[in-house]
């Protein structure tokens, strides 16, 4: 059957009409008008995933996932919770050592890994706070807050806990922050910039723990730093953690050892069995015996 010229102008009309207006209703969809967001609950906590449903040019359905903003007033409660659960009261520290509930429930189980970070958990308020900052997105104000504290934290561990919390972050812009804190008189705040920095990772904040690996006044935090250098693949951390093993205080003997069993050279059994012989601190001891167990191994 054939149609006649006026019927196929008109259905060809109409079909180009049609493909045409589909086409332009995709075009100002995809260019103009608000992505449609599919709620998932009336919760108004934030960090909640929302699918975003967006028709590109093609026609396809395109998901986009975005993460609302934090609520300010929970990110308030935290830092202060964290600001006013510090003290510099021996007194009062002790009595909360003291809490009998720990002492029951708690403090018995410091033998198991579990244990041990229930127990970090639930007697060192700086853990909690950093271990939930860890799970949350960068949120405007969340950056804002750790920011102020990392900074200008009234108490020491309150800074240090600022500046490990931002470190996870990977912020570039935030090396000045971490390196501030590196110069800091009070030893938790070093300690946490530098952990800080190692998060980090670049160039420039391997260079700051470089440099306290040589220069840093507490055995300790010098201890800690060679041993990230020597993971770095410099060998002037193995040294130092040999300079570190014969000192009187029996802590950095221990702590220069753990890292030596990790970092040293086979070699290096010689030099610390006869270390192990003449230990007599129970914790050395046994940082001692660890490490000559791990290097022996490396020798065969």
């Amino acid at each position: 059957m054939k149609t006649s010229f006026p019927s196929a102008v008109l259905a060809g009309l109409a079909f180009m009409a049609f493909s045409g207006g589909c086409a332009h209703a995709l075009e100002i969809r995809s260019r103009d008008m608000a992505p449609t967001v599919v709620d998932t609950g009336t919760v108004p906590a934030p960090a909640i995933a929302a699918a975003t449903a967006t028709v590109t040019p093609g026609g396809a359905l395109e998901l986009e996932k975005k993460v609302r903003a934090l609520d300010p007033s929970l990110i308030q409660i935290l830092v202060e919770t964290l600001e006013k659960g510090q003290t510099d009261d021996p007194e009062a520290k002790h009595a909360e050592a003291l809490d009998p509930t720990k002492i029951e429930f708690l403090y018995p189980l410091n033998v198991t890994p579990s244990g041990f970070d229930l127990n970090t958990r639930f007697t060192d308020i700086n853990a909690d706070f950093s271990q939930l900052m860890a799970q949350l997105p960068p949120d405007q104000h969340l950056m804002f807050e750790l920011e102020r504290i990392a900074q200008w934290g009234h108490k020491d561990y309150v800074r240090a806990t600022g500046l490990a919390s931002l470190a996870r972050f990977k912020n570039p812009k935030h090396i000045m922050i971490f390196q501030e804190g590196k110069f800091a008189t009070q030893a938790p705040i070093r300690m946490a910039a530098m952990e800080a920095l190692l998060t980090l990772g670049t160039p420039q904040a391997k260079q700051l723990i470089r440099d306290a690996a040589e220069v840093e006044g507490n055995p300790i935090i010098k201890a800690w730093a060679a041993y990230q250098i020597a993971k770095m693949g410099d060998p002037r951390g193995r040294d130092i953690l040999l300079e570190l093993i014969r000192p009187e205080a029996w802590l950095t003997r221990a702590v220069a050892a753990r890292y030596l069993g990790e970092v040293g050279k086979p070699d290096d059994y010689e030099a610390l069995y006869p270390l192990l012989v003449r230990e007599e601190n129970k914790y050395a001891r046994m940082e001692l015996a660890g490490a000559c167990l791990r290097l022996a191994l490396r020798r065969q």
